[in-house]
């Protein structure tokens, strides 16, 4: 419930595709489809992530992906 809460808030912010997994360890991965997210971006999206679910900035991974073939 989660993930998926988190997944349409970071939609929301205008990412295609985003795929946010978190594990029994209390650790969060974030995938966002775009080439590259600028520390900005970042922040705001590790923000997010503590708000929805409390997660640790140490315990957070974000990643990006290009989707354009």
């Amino acid at each position: 419930e989660t993930e998926e809460k988190l997944e349409s808030v970071i939609a929301g912010r205008g990412y295609e595709n985003v795929l946010v997994k978190l594990s029994d360890e209390g650790e969060m991965e974030i995938t966002v489809s775009k080439g590259e997210i600028d520390e900005t971006e970042a922040a705001a999206i590790a923000e997010l992530a503590q708000e929805s679910a409390g997660i640790s900035i140490d315990n957070l991974c974000l990643k990006c992906f290009n989707n354009k073939s």
